[in-house]
């Protein structure tokens, strides 16, 4: 350049005049050319980055960024539409002056870009205005990013053409060059002075421009989108921080990567590959949106739900040289409507579940939404009812009163109330129903419509009812068992009563109720236990529980009375009252009296009984005899003779009776005169008749009968009966017996039958029944006084036996007390020795009378210890091998003791075997298994159970769970399976033996 510089100036000082012309005009059309062009293209610039500035700051705005202005996002768009407008028609500001275009071609490109523009505006109207519905992946968002898209693509577009007319001007500024380059040749230092000025100026007009580009550049990175550009054969050209965020792939990693190895999405549910959208937007030319649950899988594995489209680049010929994906994180956004989606269809659920029927309508009754149950009442689908009103489903009576039911709770501002009985479309039956019906509001208090919630009352009502009636039930109980209810409150002066209160206690009825009213019949003596148990049950919670008797005015009569009383407090845990009941035990009082009285008399019988200094005289019949036997027996002696008979006491009492007669039990007996001439037959009649003998007579209502008498102990106790007979050689005066009808009032023609049914014996056949009886009351007296006798004997024996064994336990216990004196160090060890095999042996199930020889043998099973010195068993150190020896000798010991004396239970030996083993491997014979007694194992295992689990001179105690250790450990071997067993299933009570 230098060189051709020295040429050109060599050369052009001879045209001086003519380069200064050439330089002019070079000079003047480089200039025009930037001076329109320059302007122009940061217009074109300024249009796309106020639009790009608009579109980011409107995302931000419509996702809930409230520091920004709507008013200045419309500004921005105003602004970009004022540079498209100052390219058209030129203008002016701070950044310079605008001239107009002059190609019409560009023109309308800059129209188009306008329209566009308008276009945006108007969409992002619209989705501002509804932002509600417009969230991110909706139709609208949608429609928006496409309309921003589109309008990119025009500016783009108007941007090129700008570029080509230029481009153009500046062929033709260089084509008139070329032309003067044979002039410039000749120009001097001016021309190329002027040139490289001129070169300057060019060159600092493109680095504006590449400048601009950065700047675009830089505004797609610092969109808020993830933005990734393909080429057609879906290979990443380029790739924004957004995108290399959440893909996690450096620019270096992606760009040259195929698309579906760098954008790895997925179908959120399924996990199925999606379908990658670049090959679709380069077949249709279309933008296409990414389908809903939509999961991009990031490099290191984390998961985004993604939402956005990809749309196609075009180059200014308007073919696709590209794909530009644009999308962004909406996880957060698709939880919340998934978990929004989630509670609605929980709330619709709760709803369907609800047994009630709910509904929704607006303030002119029309159906918003309803329940499962509604559905059923109309027979309809929800889909089906809203939007409707109930005259689509009912008839018209019906549907004007729901509707003034809605009105009355609409004008009331409230919730109503009211029944209704409905009937169901699906399967015809009716309800009941409690209709609840309120108005419902906004948030700013607008009415929207009325809540209406219906809830079957049938069974409810039908419950009400049976509640009625069981409470009147309850009253007749309570009359009927004499039982009151009462309360008395906190005060102690006020008290409610029921009304069998008042009528237990025989007064008149009042609201209110005391102390002082219950004063006026309860009995002085008891008002200071009754008062003092209230004021207890107040203090300190305890049961009220007193038994108090009271006069009754109404009668004056006295009654007892039980009354039951609990507290009832607050929530506070302070009493407000005792609630309570009151019965009448009067009858049971007498019970309890009579009881008594009968229980002593029972307790003197026993003494006769069983006493051998007892008299007889206290005794009556029934207490002798068995009854039941003796009725068997004359039930089969009256089959095989037909000859009735009966067992009576001295007071007339029929203890056992048999063939009686019609005459006798539908007419003497029945009436008052002739059943007390009945009795006085059989008392007064049978005196004087001789034990062994029987006497013959008519009674009082003209009956032959015979009797002998029972004696036992020399005492006259009874009397046995041949009764209500005729004899068969002596026809019985009929006329006699009618008179006895018309005197009582018999039916006349009812008793003379009776009477032919009387029966007819011979005197032998009675003789013969009566020396059967007589010998029957032989067999009585013997038997009954050898059974008291034989009571007696029993008894004096149980009674010497109870002396016998407290003088054995004595006994035992003084041997067992000899040992432990000798043995200081383990006084107490035969006595909860005893104790443990006694709680082994019951859990085994042994007999009691068994026990009792486990616990006698226990309590001396060491008594052998006797023959060891002293100064051995109280040995405070180890034992030499000669004293152990010793001590062993003490069970051999032990036998030859007590072998001799004859006791029921083998005590000889439980001392012999207590050291014995069931494997044999004891002392001092090496038994095994059951040639061992079992009372031996049960006092072996208590044996070590006790020493290891209580303190030896030698040692401290070992605890319980050593003790239970070493049984386990032996289970079998050394000692008896099942005792042990038995041991450990009573430990804790083995555990309060030796702690005792």
């Amino acid at each position: 350049m230098e060189v051709g510089s020295r040429k050109i100036l060599f050369f052009s000082i001879p045209v001086t005049l003519l380069i200064m012309a050439i330089v002019y005009y070079s000079f003047h059309t480089g200039r025009e050319i930037a001076k329109r062009y320059s302007p122009l293209v940061d217009a074109a610039m300024e249009v796309k980055l106020e639009a790009t500035t608009a579109h980011l700051w409107f995302e931000e705005a419509i996702s809930g960024d409230r520091t920004l202005d709507i008013e200045e996002i419309w500004a921005h768009l105003d602004q970009s539409e004022w540079y498209a407008h100052a390219m058209l028609d030129g203008g002016e500001n701070q950044e310079g002056t605008f001239l107009a275009l002059n190609s019409p071609h560009l023109r309308l490109k800059i129209e188009e870009t306008i329209r566009g523009l308008h276009y945006f505006r108007q969409i992002a109207q619209q989705r501002w205005n509804a932002q509600s519905t417009s969230g991110i992946g909706s139709a609208l968002d949608q429609r928006f990013d496409q309309a921003f898209l589109e309008f990119i693509l025009a500016a783009d577009d108007v941007e090129t053409t700008l570029q080509k007319v230029i481009i153009n001007d500046l062929q033709t500024f260089n084509f008139m060059e070329q032309l003067l380059m044979g002039f410039i040749l000749m120009l001097g230092i001016v021309i190329a002075g002027l040139l490289l000025r001129y070169n300057a100026n060019i060159n600092k007009n493109i680095r504006a421009l590449h400048k601009q580009e950065e700047n675009l550049r830089i505004t797609l990175n610092s969109i808020g989108d993830a933005v990734i550009v393909t080429d057609t054969e879906g290979v990443v050209t380029y790739i924004n921080p957004v995108a290399i965020k959440l893909t996690g792939w450096t620019s270096v990693q992606a760009i040259g990567a195929p698309l579906a190895k760098v954008f790895n999405i997925v179908h959120a549910h399924t996990l199925e590959p999606v379908n990658n959208q670049v090959k679709k937007v380069l077949e249709t030319g279309l933008i296409v949106g990414l389908a809903n649950h939509t999961m991009l899988i990031a490099r290191d594995g984390s998961e985004y739900q993604i939402a956005d489209s990809g749309s196609p680049i075009r180059n200014p010929a308007g073919e696709i040289s590209g794909v530009v994906l644009v999308f962004r994180d909406v996880s957060e956004e698709y939880t919340l409507l998934t978990e929004l989606q989630s509670s609605q269809a929980l709330i619709k659920t709760l709803l369907n579940t609800v047994p009630d029927m709910i509904w929704l309508k607006d303030v002119k009754g029309v159906y918003l939404t309803c329940n499962s149950k509604f559905e059923r009442m109309y027979g309809a689908q929800e889909n089906e009812i809203v939007g409707k009103t109930d005259h689509d489903f009912i008839d018209k009576e019906l549907a004007d009163f729901f509707q003034e039911n809605d009105k009355k709770a609409l004008i009331a501002g409230e919730a109503t109330v009211n029944e209704e009985l409905l009937t169901f479309a699906d399967d015809g039956h009716i309800e009941l129903v409690e209709t609840i019906k309120t108005p419902m509001t906004d948030n700013k208090g607008n009415l929207i419509g009325i809540l209406g919630i219906a809830r079957d009352v049938t069974s409810y009502k039908e419950s009400l009812a049976q509640l009625k009636e069981s409470e009147s039930r309850l009253k007749e109980a309570q009359i009927y068992a004499k039982i009151g209810y009462w309360e008395l409150l906190a005060d102690q002066k006020t008290g409610i009563w029921s009304e069998q209160m008042y009528a237990l206690f025989g007064l008149v009825q009042e609201s209110k109720a005391g102390p002082e009213t219950l004063c006026e019949v309860m009995n002085k003596g008891d008002f200071p236990t009754f008062s003092a148990s209230v004021k207890a049950c107040f203090s300190s919670g305890h049961e009220h529980h007193v038994e108090y008797r009271i006069t009754r005015p109404s009668d004056g009569e006295e009654r007892w009375i039980e009354c039951r009383g609990k507290v009832i407090a607050d929530s506070d845990g302070k009493a407000q009252k005792i609630s309570g009941f009151i019965q009448d035990i009067t009858d049971r009082k007498n019970a309890q009296q009579t009881l008594r009285q009968s229980e002593a008399t029972i307790r003197n019988k026993l003494k006769v009984i069983l006493e051998p200094d007892a008299k007889i005289d206290a005794l009556e019949l029934s207490d002798i005899i068995d009854a039941q036997a003796l009725q068997s027996l004359m039930d089969d002696f009256y089959n095989l003779t037909g000859m009735l008979g009966a067992i009576l006491d001295l007071h007339g009492n029929i203890l056992v009776a048999v063939g009686w007669q019609d005459i006798c039990t539908q007419f003497h007996r029945c009436h008052p005169e002739t059943r007390k001439k009945c009795i006085e037959s059989d008392t007064l009649l049978t005196h004087g008749v001789a034990h062994g003998a029987f006497k013959e007579y008519n009674c009082k209502n003209n009956m032959w009968e015979m009797v002998t008498p029972i004696v036992i102990g020399g005492k006259h106790i009874g009397n046995v009966f041949i009764g209500q007979f005729f004899y068969k050689d002596k026809v019985p005066d009929v006329e006699l017996f009618r008179k006895q009808a018309k005197t009582y009032g018999f039916d006349e023609q009812a008793y003379l039958a009776a009477l032919d049914r009387v029966p007819r014996f011979t005197r032998d056949e009675v003789a013969n029944g009566m020396h059967f009886y007589t010998k029957l009351t032989d067999i009585i007296s013997v038997s009954s006084l050898s059974a008291i006798k034989q009571s007696r004997l029993l008894s004096e024996r149980e009674r010497e036996e109870k002396i016998l064994k407290k003088s054995f336990e004595g006994a035992i216990q003084s041997i067992a007390m000899v040992v432990e004196a000798r043995d200081p160090y383990t006084a107490g060890h035969q006595v909860r020795v005893a104790n443990i095999a006694v709680l082994i042996a019951t859990e085994m199930g042994l007999q009691p009378m068994q026990i009792d020889g486990i616990r006698w043998g226990a309590m001396i099973h060491d008594i052998g210890k006797i023959n060891i010195p002293a100064e051995i068993l109280s040995k405070p150190t180890k034992l030499t091998e000669l004293e152990y020896e010793l001590i062993k000798e003490h069970a051999q010991v032990g036998y030859n003791i007590m072998k001799t004396v004859d006791f029921p239970w083998p005590i000889a030996d439980i001392a012999h075997q207590h050291h014995e083993r069931v494997d044999g491997s004891g002392y001092p014979q090496g038994l095994k298994g059951s040639e061992i007694c079992i009372e031996a194992r049960i006092v072996a295992v208590a044996d070590v159970v006790e020493a290891i689990g209580s303190h030896r001179p030698y040692r401290a105690a070992l605890g319980l769970q050593v003790a239970m250790d070493e049984i386990k450990s032996k289970r079998g071997t050394g000692f008896d399976a099942t005792v042990v067993d038995a041991c450990i299933k009573v430990s804790e009570a083995v555990k309060l033996v030796l702690n005792g």
